[in-house]
């Protein structure tokens, strides 16, 4: 038995709340975050406070960084005609009465 700090129960729940924003966030628009949501997440059930301040270091973060992207655009806007083209390798492993009846795929 080992004799780790012990969080409130508010505390818990701000922090498997704030876990789970995060997650969503990951999964959505941030892909940058999940080494860090993944450990995170690894003590759901015990948080300690070094684990909330941590949280609270991603969220620092996630605020201080919101504004960055990844900008895709052509270098001269008048001349060049610019589309988007992707390609997907994926054959659904040969097996077409596992495929879906109709496949699209948007951007």
């Amino acid at each position: 038995m080992t004799n780790d700090p012990k969080v409130s129960t508010a505390e818990h729940k701000n922090y498997r709340s704030g876990v789970g924003m995060l997650l969503y966030l990951m999964k959505h628009s941030r892909p940058d975050i999940a080494n860090a949501v993944r450990e995170l997440t690894k003590i759901l059930d015990k948080p300690t406070p070094a684990a909330l301040k941590e949280l609270k270091r991603v969220m620092k973060f996630i605020m201080d960084t919101e504004n960055y992207g990844l900008m895709i655009e052509p270098t001269n806007l008048e001349e060049e005609k610019w589309t988007m083209v992707g390609y997907s390798d994926s054959d659904w492993a040969g097996d077409s009465s596992t495929m879906p009846a109709q496949l699209t795929t948007k951007f």
